[in-house]
């Protein structure tokens, strides 16, 4: 580590320095809005849970943040006894090359796995086929087993001892389908985890008030505890989703608005 970087282990008096927590860089390059706030209230509960993690600093500015804790506790769809669930891991990326990036992900991420050796029989993750963003590609060349896929999410693996690998909690969410009433159900989840859900939820509820039809059925759900995890769990697993009439909408963090707009309004014709 060079002489301008320190980790410290995350705690109540440093909170406010995760990148993603109001303030950080990751609100405040990307202009997202809303109860931003509500990040820090969510991590305080889960610090009172078991959760703990790491915060790097460079040049004593915060850029990067790794956080685990007790699986039994933690909101993700793991059933894993005596191991701690990694959750979220990230490093602000200013002007870094995406192997710089990476490699500076990877090293949080062995930190977890180093605090973890000790108090429980292995550490469980969820990773994803994408490039940068929790890739599996780099949880295996760390020394993580792939368990289990279903579709782009992936159950991973670094036992510390022989005991059970952990198990993915089955989808038990059943979205509504209203269309023989002559209605259209929208059924939508966000996360207070995550200020981007956060923004997100906002935005796609404007979007979707704008259609001003009597026939729609809004409702959204919030998945920030275990318990909420359990009751909404879909398949692929998100805490960030959208169903109409029972029907996922794909891909919803690149679709414009003109794009959901006309999405909804197509299926209001099909009533």
């Amino acid at each position: 580590m060079c002489e301008d970087e320190e980790i410290a282990a995350l705690n109540k008096s440093n909170l406010a320095d995760m990148i993603c927590c109001p303030g950080g860089p990751e609100v405040v390059e990307n202009e997202l809005e809303g109860p931003l706030g509500k990040t820090m209230e969510w991590r305080k509960n889960l610090l009172k849970e078991g959760m703990k993690g790491f915060i790097q600093y460079k040049e004593e500015k915060p850029v990067g943040f790794v956080e685990y804790m007790p699986a039994e506790n933690v909101p993700l769809p793991i059933k894993a006894p005596g191991a701690a669930a990694l959750m979220c891991f990230h490093w602000v990326k200013p002007s870094m090359s995406e192997e710089e990036h990476l490699e500076s992900e990877r090293k949080l991420v062995e930190k977890a796995v180093d605090a973890t050796s000790e108090e429980f029989n292995g550490l469980a993750a969820l990773a994803w086929d994408h490039p940068i963003h929790f890739p599996i590609s780099m949880m295996k060349d760390m020394g993580f087993r792939e368990i289990k896929k279903d579709s782009q999410i992936h159950l991973v693996w670094y036992p510390h001892t022989d005991a059970e690998p952990p198990e993915m909690i089955k989808a038990s969410f059943e979205p509504r389908h209203l269309s023989g009433q002559g209605l259209l159900a929208i059924d939508q989840a966000f996360s207070n985890r995550c200020p981007f859900s956060i923004h997100n939820a906002l935005k796609f509820r404007s979007w979707i008030e704008e259609i001003d039809d009597q026939r729609i059925r809004h409702h959204i759900n919030v998945i920030d505890t275990r318990e909420d995890v359990f009751k909404y769990s879909v398949s692929p697993w998100g805490w960030e989703w959208i169903y109409i009439n029972g029907k996922p909408l794909k891909d919803i963090f690149h679709l414009s608005k003109e794009e959901m707009i006309n999405t909804i309004k197509e299926e209001l014709e099909r009533l």
